[in-house]
């Protein structure tokens, strides 16, 4: 009897030290606003924050956000604060500091415009004599700066994505310059259903950008939390989960009704 009981209890010990282990593998990730791929107003943080977070849950890794500006949030990662910073390019620069995660967000900047209008293009050539909107500051490499150099083209740059819309739809600008997602999170978020479906985009990017998850080299079990993520990423990508999520997104399916 007294070894039966000593028995129970082990076992017990046993199971009882697993279960607090892995309550507490978690990581701990800086994040920020840029809707809807990251965002404290969106379902599941944003539709990248969600699968950051399901790829971890697929290897039994709970993650902790914690939202910061994203100067500060990246600050964070590469001192060790925190194990990792989501959505970033991976740069010589950034080698030293960090251990880089397969691609979590492969962003295409697109051309949106009207269904009403007629709009193609292959070559920077084609975009001639027509009017464009983007956003100020942001970088797409030395492309913009040739788009500028066109004879007879027009760019014209704002700083609300929102606004760029509003001046297409009445018709200010031929077309517009931005991410795919980010531009139907701004369509689903301000913009009716009639207006949404006036709107296309071309299929051919104007620009990629592969973005990553971030751990910080200062913490010496984050070569293990990369290898775990990385299996768990893969598997939504096998699945097909990783496009679904996305395709969801522009679908509106994050966005909370207010």
């Amino acid at each position: 009897m007294v070894n039966y009981i000593k028995t129970f209890f082990s076992i017990t010990l046993f199971f009882f030290l697993l279960s607090t282990l892995n309550a507490n593998d978690t990581v701990r990730i800086s994040n920020g606003e840029w809707p809807p791929f990251f965002s404290k107003d969106l379902k599941k943080h944003g539709v990248t924050s969600h699968i950051v977070q399901e790829a971890f849950a697929l290897e039994n890794i709970q993650v902790k956000y914690e939202w910061y500006p994203w100067k500060r949030a990246l600050h964070l990662a590469r001192v060790g604060e925190l194990n990792a910073s989501i959505g970033w390019s991976k740069t010589k620069k950034r080698e030293k500091d960090f251990l880089f995660s397969d691609i979590i967000i492969n962003g295409n900047a697109v051309f949106f415009y009207l269904k009403s209008q007629t709009f193609d293009w292959s070559e920077f050539d084609d975009l001639k004599d027509i009017r464009i909107g983007s956003i100020l500051d942001y970088q797409y490499g030395t492309k913009m700066q040739e788009i500028k150099n066109l004879e007879g083209t027009d760019v014209f740059e704002v700083v609300d994505e929102k606004k760029l819309f509003e001046m297409l739809l009445k018709g200010r600008f031929h077309v517009v310059i931005m991410n795919l997602d980010v531009g139907y999170g701004i369509l689903n978020k301000y913009f009716s259903k009639k207006e949404v479906s006036s709107i296309t985009y071309h299929k051919k990017a104007f620009h990629n950008e592969k973005l990553r998850l971030l751990f910080s080299n200062e913490i010496e079990n984050n070569t293990y939390y990369l290898k775990k993520f990385n299996k768990g990423l893969q598997r939504l990508k096998d699945n097909g989960k990783f496009e679904e999520y996305y395709k969801n997104s522009r679908n509106g399916a994050y966005e909370i009704k207010k």
